[in-house]
């Protein structure tokens, strides 16, 4: 396709010469002849969700439910057996998934797999012969590049919207890190389209959209206003399914009330959100197979400390035993530079768990290289359940069930999100104090914590702890906030150093 023609096309129009006419036809046929060719492969995606209502009991008695909660978002096909891929946060806890064509028709879907750490999931459906998009190269992609996104925002299926690379490597809440930011109209629904380049191959999944109004930008709410809408997540999404809503989840819950604002005033953006098809990739085999996707993982924290990233390696993982140590200063990993924990993580997850990977850090004065065999990173299927005091039961991809209990808590520069399953802590801190950490950490956990001087504390920093015991979460919250502690009658005591 000349997508190349519209940079001289706009010339020719400011120019206004005779050619801009015969240029801007040119470029108008391209962009028509691309979506003739991916529209047919992009389908919509109707899910539904029984709710009940809270109980104690966890027998398997029958229940009825009270409610249904529904979601509508976009897909796209990969393969002409019927696999279609989308995000989570369409098909995640769905009791039914239907998919309609553009021509009409419609047929039942099965979850396949999702996989957390991308929002990435497959659903199949019983067709032969579908027409299917192929996958392009993200890596490729480089803001100013042109793009062109189809999806079935606000219920209207095929909608498409040419647009282009805004920025690469963005963070969207909490959790979500090296997306593409992409121009062009995003609403709802549109979670889970297709963008495509000027080849018509797929190189990221529209996953939100940025439409923050004057009145409900976040981060112009009061402290106040966002901790009671954090802290009242369950009732506001209730309240949401009652209006008949599109729910949007994202797994983290700063997002989430986001969303819903957005959601509330009825927006669409000028500016979205996608996933790079190059994340995708590694998983796609297994979720088309049903299987659990395996990840690697290299056992450490890591801390943004005046630019440098700073390695904690957490007891018994990989790193440790490989002999990274407190401190190191990471500056390399298998020769490539990293300058933010997000880059430097998305490369680890892209490897494979028993895959070596050659880490130089900065010691003292010292630049030494360490080879380290990478683990394998337990991951769940997050099937979330919204409920009260956001405790959530997460089905996993073995048999039985894991307890979980997620928050998010808003800071007042950032904010602090906790997920705890048995014994195992995982902390995503951007941009707060400890104190902020405490906070949430006692919210999410039965341990008391005691700041001995709390005015010493106030150094603001960002860390991301992968699951560990809770001492192994503090010990490295406290190593990247500058303080100890120790343990007096059941009570974590917090000195500064």
């Amino acid at each position: 396709m000349k997508l190349r023609f519209f940079i001289p096309a706009l010339i020719f129009i400011w120019l206004a010469a005779p050619g801009g006419a015969a240029t801007m036809q040119e470029l108008s046929n391209d962009i028509t002849a691309l979506i003739k060719h991916a529209g047919p492969a992009v389908v919509e995606i109707y899910s539904v969700q029984k709710v009940y209502a809270s109980s104690a009991d966890t027998s398997n008695t029958a229940r009825e439910p009270v409610g249904l909660k529904k979601r509508i978002g976009s897909g796209f096909v990969i393969s002409a057996d019927g696999s279609i891929m989308t995000t989570g946060s369409v098909v995640n806890g769905a009791d039914a998934i239907s998919v309609r064509f553009t021509d009409g028709t419609a047929a039942d879907g099965k979850l396949m797999g999702i996989d957390p750490l991308t929002d990435i999931a497959v659903v199949k459906v019983k067709r032969s012969g579908l027409k299917f998009l192929e996958l392009g190269d993200s890596n490729a992609l480089a803001p100013g590049t042109f793009v062109l996104s189809i999806n079935n925002q606000s219920g209207m299926i095929n909608s498409a919207s040419l647009g282009m690379i805004s920025g690469v490597s963005r963070r969207m809440g909490l959790s979500a890190s090296g997306l593409l930011q992409i121009s062009g109209t995003v609403g709802p629904g549109a979670s889970g389209g297709p963008v495509l380049d000027c080849k018509g191959k797929v190189v990221g999944v529209t996953v939100a959209m940025m439409a923050p109004s004057a009145t409900f930008l976040w981060s112009k709410l009061p402290d106040d206003i966002k901790a009671e809408l954090v802290e009242n997540e369950g009732a506001l999404l209730d309240l949401m399914d009652r209006l008949g809503f599109k729910m949007r989840t994202s797994s983290d819950t700063v997002v989430d009330i986001e969303n819903l604002l957005n959601d509330l005033t009825n927006v669409s953006g000028s500016s979205g959100f996608a996933i790079p098809i190059d994340k995708v990739k590694p998983v796609i085999a297994d979720l088309k197979a049903g299987k659990p996707v395996k990840r690697s993982r290299l056992g450490v924290s890591v801390a943004d400390r005046d630019g440098e990233l700073v390695l904690v390696p957490l007891k018994d993982g990989p790193a440790a035993a490989a002999g990274i140590q407190p401190g190191d200063v990471f500056v390399s990993a298998d020769g490539k530079a990293f300058k933010t924990a997000g880059e430097f993580s998305d490369y680890i997850l892209n490897l494979a768990p028993g895959d070596v990977v050659t880490i130089v850090v900065k010691r003292g004065n010292e630049t030494k290289p360490i080879k380290v065999k990478l683990g394998e990173r337990a991951l769940a299927v997050p099937q979330p359940a919204v409920s009260k005091n956001n405790r959530i039961t997460i089905s996993s991809s073995g048999s039985g069930t894991v307890g979980v209990t997620a928050l998010t808590l808003g800071t007042a520069t950032g904010a602090v999100a906790v997920a705890r399953s048995g014994n195992k802590i995982a902390l995503d801190i951007k941009k707060s104090t400890f104190k902020d950490v405490a906070a949430a950490l006692m919210k999410a956990t039965d341990h008391k914590i005691t700041i001995a001087n709390p005015d010493k504390l106030n150094r603001v920093f960002t860390l991301k702890i992968e699951q560990s015991t809770f001492e192994q979460a503090l010990e490295a919250a406290c190593k990247a906030a500058g303080c100890t502690y120790r343990i007096d009658k059941g009570a974590y005591i917090i000195i500064s150093k």
